[in-house]
């Protein structure tokens, strides 16, 4: 168990910012969590329009309490009910694909699909031990498909799967880290929503901090951290109020982190450099859709627009867009009730990666494909509201990417930047730092590994 007396300082609400709030005030550290802006959560914060609750980004969580989101809960000594979760089965998940809709996985025959092979390369992803696992971490996942397919709507559907994943293209994508996170969400079968909007998470975090003693202060942000003989002291804040605290740790991402808050001059040239070189994940468009009526009971809809995967990120690369774009579509107010007005609908579409800052483009690409899934949705809104990267980047910085230092082959396993850091008393979370697997799962998985790491 922590010190009581042992104050720590978490910068940041995100998912492993608050997540590693929990669990070290769990364990009797004085905890305080220091947030910038007035909503909670980072990329999963959510806030409130005309009845509908609207998150940030667009997500499903691929293991919901199943999976590392659930397990900070129960390292907290909290149940499973802490947060209630709506799973994407019943119905089943669909694949719009090129405009023909099926049930996936088992209605792919339909599409022209080796429904047989597709299974095969799945047993293999499940049943993979983690030492072959380990061994594809700087291999790209393209080309270990390429070793298991010559069917084009097989790779396009791995393809489109890991942009969903990791925001990053499959020739680029670690096929180790893809492996080892559609395992987890092959075997837990539990991809889900939680009721309440995605803030619904961080807050379930906080509600633990706060229950332990510590203290969550929103609109605080910090300037500076504070650094004496080779150690952080605490920080101190735009306000020039100054915080003293026998740890801090940064949930803002290590190139402000090190660069800017703490400042390069403590740590190792090499390790500055090799900050200032990291590769963040690009960003999406998201549109969102505020339905006066209920159009569909779907609860997650895929939709790949082009029959090429590697063609469509070329043009993407290359600030084309694309007439149709690939698409997550979850049916908000199907897995959760309470994020629309009784007889309303919230329906969300993610494109990603979106690069080109030609958002009218995007915004049309993504109506047009999403009408090949809902055609008459235009009759029944009530009001739309895009997400563009320049505006998450205004809240949460990186580029406003979608995740955070993008899975390619060379940051992740052994490759990736790790929680602890050179100055004593100073660590690093969040989908930055250590951990494995899908967004907010990589971010709850770094704090999961950094409460081993502090005694």
């Amino acid at each position: 168990m922590g010190n009581a007396q042992q104050s720590v300082i978490v910068i940041g609400s995100g998912i492993g910012g608050s997540a590693i709030a929990a669990m070290l005030s769990h364990r009797g550290y004085k905890v305080t969590v220091l947030e910038k802006l007035n909503l909670i959560g980072g990329r999963c914060c959510s806030r409130e329009r005309e009845g509908f609750i609207i998150d940030l980004g667009v997500h499903t969580f691929s293991q919901s309490g199943a999976g590392p989101l659930g397990e900070v809960l129960r390292q907290c000594g909290r149940g499973d009910d802490a947060i209630a979760w709506t799973y994407t089965k019943n119905p089943t998940q669909k694949l719009n694909y090129l405009g023909k809709t099926v049930e996936f996985p088992k209605g792919i025959a339909k599409l022209g699909a080796n429904a047989d092979e597709y299974m095969g390369i799945m047993t293999k992803i499940v049943t993979m031990p983690l030492d072959e696992i380990e061994k594809l971490r700087h291999v790209g996942l393209a080309e270990w498909l390429r070793r298991q397919t010559k069917d084009q709507i097989i790779y396009n559907i791995f393809a489109y799967i890991s942009e969903l994943y990791f925001i990053v293209p499959p020739r680029r994508a670690s096929a180790g880290e893809f492996i080892r996170s559609m395992q987890e969400q092959a075997l837990k079968r539990a991809s889900g929503y939680p009721t309440g909007g995605c803030k619904a998470i961080p807050q379930s975090y906080l509600d633990v901090v706060r229950d332990n003693g510590g203290t969550v202060e929103k609109n605080a942000p910090v300037r500076k951290i504070l650094i004496e003989n080779n150690a952080a002291t605490g920080v101190e804040l735009t306000s020039g109020e100054v915080i003293k605290a026998d740890m801090v740790i940064s949930n803002v991402d290590p190139g402000m982190t090190i660069l800017k808050l703490a400042g390069e001059q403590y740590f190792p040239s090499d390790y500055a450099e090799n900050v200032r070189a990291f590769t963040y994940t690009p960003g999406a468009f998201i549109l969102k859709f505020a339905l006066k009526e209920k159009i569909t009971d779907e609860k997650f809809v895929m939709l790949i627009g082009h029959p090429n995967a590697d063609e469509y990120l070329d043009m993407i690369e290359n600030d084309l867009v694309p007439e149709k774009v690939n698409l997550m579509i979850p049916v908000i107010s199907n897995l959760d009730p309470t994020t629309a007005p009784e007889g309303k609908q919230l329906i969300i579409a993610g494109s990603f990666p979106a690069i080109k800052p030609d958002w009218d483009a995007w915004e049309k690409a993504v109506l047009n494909s999403v009408k090949m899934v809902f055609p008459d949705i235009e009759k029944h809104i009530q009001f739309t509201e895009s997400t563009t990267p320049e505006e998450v980047e205004k809240l949460v910085g990186e580029g406003g990417g979608v995740i955070g230092l993008a899975q390619n082959t060379e940051q992740v396993g052994s490759k990736r930047i790790s929680q602890k850091t050179s100055v004593k008393n100073l660590y690093l979370v969040g989908s930055e730092a250590g951990g494995w697997g899908i967004g907010t799962e990589l971010a709850a998985n770094s704090a999961l590994e950094l409460n081993k790491m502090i005694p």
